[in-house]
């Protein structure tokens, strides 16, 4: 981008951000629209404005459907929206998008042992932290970044996260082994607010999202594992661990924050000690019905 188009796109974000900020938007709205303006600004490699034509915005979405996903599309262009209207003062052409059908699928799950694998090939320990406090405590990745000091409640082993999903507070338990390492992190950077402070000297915000995630996608890599996983994995490898470990589904849903038991429910398709169980049950109501055709012979 040349300097003058990169000056004048640097502005209008700034004012963007703001404007979000202002509204009340959530924190990870704004954080999503942000990124979804920025990666428009550099596939065009300009100033998103209206010399953007509706075919021009079509043929993005159809290359980021290549590499990202449903959601992510919706993001990009509910943030184009709100950027047309806020920030161009104009009515964005509306780009149709045809959802693809609707897959039910199960998330890949790592063992402990894979998660070790994972963690060691973390390069950054700051970002290892991150990882290791995610599935400690079932966080997603929103909310570990924006976790703050007064947030850590030592005296009842537990953690304050605010404005999680939906906009709803809800406190988790934390294990001493979690608070020693958040201690030891803390000290190295003594940050008087935030736990994970951005490195970037310009930022007084939390670490980045997107750094984040790569970082764990090439520790996976690293690791040689070929599961699908992303940092929400870690909070699907809790839930899972938790409910083989015996802790019923209710304490997990208050855990993760689930308002519909249903969606906890999920975990219980992943785990191998409920399929251990089935397969024993099954086989045992299976031998107590005598089969309509005679056994094979069994020779001595």
């Amino acid at each position: 981008m040349q300097k003058r188009e990169a000056h004048r796109f640097n502005k209008l974000y700034t004012k963007f951000i703001q404007a979000l900020e202002l509204q009340g938007y959530a924190h990870v709205t704004v954080d999503s629209y942000g990124r979804g303006i920025r990666r428009v600004a550099e596939f065009f490699d300009c100033c998103p404005d209206q010399r953007l034509s509706p075919d021009d915005l079509r043929g993005y979405f159809v290359e980021l459907l290549k590499t990202h996903s449903w959601s992510t599309i919706k993001l990009d262009r509910n943030a184009l929206q709100h950027y047309w209207r806020m920030m161009l003062n104009r009515d964005w052409d509306w780009v149709e998008i045809v959802k693809p059908p609707k897959r039910k699928s199960l998330p890949d799950i790592l063992s402990p042992d894979e998660i070790n694998r994972v963690l060691e090939c973390v390069q950054k320990p700051s970002y290892a932290v991150l990882c290791f406090v995610m599935y400690t405590m079932g966080l997603r990745i929103s909310e570990a970044l924006q976790l703050k000091v007064g947030d850590i409640d030592r005296e009842h082993q537990r953690v304050h996260v605010r404005l999680g999903k939906g906009g709803k507070d809800r406190f988790v338990r934390l294990p001493d082994a979690t608070y020693q390492l958040l201690r030891a992190f803390w000290l190295t950077h003594r940050h008087p607010k935030w736990i994970f402070p951005s490195a970037q000297v310009n930022s007084s915000g939390p670490m980045d999202r997107g750094a984040v995630q790569k970082a764990i996608r090439e520790a996976v890599i690293a690791a040689g594992i070929r599961k699908h996983i992303t940092a929400h994995s870690l909070r699907h490898c809790y839930a899972t661990h938790l409910i083989e470990s015996g802790l019923n589904l209710r304490a997990v849903q208050d855990l993760l924050g689930h308002e519909d038991p249903r969606t906890t429910a999920l975990y219980t398709q992943l785990t191998e000690t409920v399929k251990q169980d089935a397969s024993l049950i099954i086989n045992a109501m299976a031998d107590r019905i005598v089969s309509p055709l005679p056994g094979p012979e069994v020779r001595p």
